[in-house]
């Protein structure tokens, strides 16, 4: 199962640590995020990894690319397969290649590319469309880097 599922998570991964447990695919040890409390179900977008500055999308694509993530009509995607149904994550990456691109929204679709409301989004979903914006957002230009 996927990580964000097990109830003793941490517990888990220590037992796996003592052990010396390794893993070819970073499954137990990967990194998880769970829907925040008070987040409201009918929201349609996540914005926590907004604002992400990059000096090109050439930058930011060829990050969410080298991270595994497939780019399309300026968002990063993520296919992710839960309780029989396939949703998609996009993460609004830039859609112009030679400007300055700042990322954006995270929304989820489904199999029609209608955007589902964050409270129908499952924690698996979740988890790996938050994974992936957080992964591609921490390629952005920092205050050292632009100054």
């Amino acid at each position: 199962p996927h990580p964000v599922l097990l109830d003793d998570l941490d517990d888990l991964r220590g037992f796996s640590a003592d052990l010396g447990v390794e893993q070819v695919v970073q499954q137990l040890f990967r990194q998880t995020w769970t829907r925040p409390a008070g987040t409201d179900p009918a929201a349609t977008a996540v914005h926590d990894w907004a604002g992400g500055r990059f000096k090109q999308a050439t930058h930011v694509i060829g990050r969410a690319i080298s991270q595994g993530y497939t780019v399309r009509g300026g968002s990063a995607t993520v296919r992710i397969f839960e309780d029989l149904h396939t949703v998609e994550a996009r993460f609004w990456v830039g859609d112009d290649p030679y400007g300055e691109a700042e990322t954006g929204e995270l929304q989820w679709v489904d199999e029609r590319s209608r955007v589902v409301p964050l409270g129908g989004i499952g924690p698996v979903a979740w988890s790996e469309g938050a994974r992936m914006a957080a992964r591609i957002h921490a390629g952005r230009l920092t205050e050292e880097d632009r100054g």
